[in-house]
């Protein structure tokens, strides 16, 4: 949960999308959604990045889920893009303490 405005968590999450390198698919076409590609290193797969804001209270929740498009396992290259993208959206908000639901690893 992030205490920020909605608008500053969702800016910040477009700015990180940037940074670690992904390609946008999609910004805002469902409300408060943010959809991008990321290609593995290895053999150049393209994953499926969806970054979906709620509003929870006073506070903002952030969903991230991560899909292989290709094979059965990813190897944990999943969970290890949602840990790159929260640590990225850290930094771009400037905090310290982040507590972010990881659901949809897969």
């Amino acid at each position: 949960m992030l205490s920020q405005q909605s608008e500053e968590v969702f800016a910040a999450a477009g700015k990180a999308i940037e940074a670690l390198g992904w390609v946008r698919v999609t910004q805002d076409t469902l409300p408060n959604t943010q959809e991008a590609t990321d290609t593995t290193a290895w053999f150049g797969f393209k994953d499926d990045v969806v970054i979906r804001l709620t509003a929870e209270n006073d506070d903002n929740l952030v969903d991230e889920h991560s899909k292989s498009r290709v094979g059965k396992s990813d190897l944990g290259i999943n969970a290890e893009r949602i840990n790159t993208f929260v640590a990225e959206l850290r930094k771009q908000l400037e905090i310290t303490k982040v507590t972010i639901c990881k659901m949809g690893i897969s």
